[in-house]
């Protein structure tokens, strides 16, 4: 598991203004929420977009979305979540 922004820290140096993956699992727990999945994004680079064409790259993003060994590689991760079920009993 490599994630997308510190791959690219590694690699370039910089660091970006992005929520990391163990500061977004820490506030999931603290809302009593447990994750049932998490789905990449953001495959494609804005700079092919204008090279590819946007429908392309849709397609390409919605390809790729979804698949599971690419997923710590989007750039945008969504988190599926659900209630924990210590949480509901309260």
């Amino acid at each position: 598991f490599v994630p997308y922004h510190w791959l690219r820290t590694v690699l370039w140096g910089r660091k970006f203004n992005y929520v990391t993956t163990r500061t977004a699992l820490a506030e999931i727990r603290r809302a009593g929420l447990e994750v049932e999945r998490v789905i990449g994004m953001g495959f494609v680079s804005e700079r092919l977009y204008g090279l590819l064409g946007r429908s392309l790259c849709f397609a390409v993003e919605r390809r790729l979305a979804g698949t599971p060994l690419l997923q710590a590689f989007g750039v945008n991760q969504i988190y599926v979540c659900r209630l924990c079920e210590s949480a509901r009993t309260r």
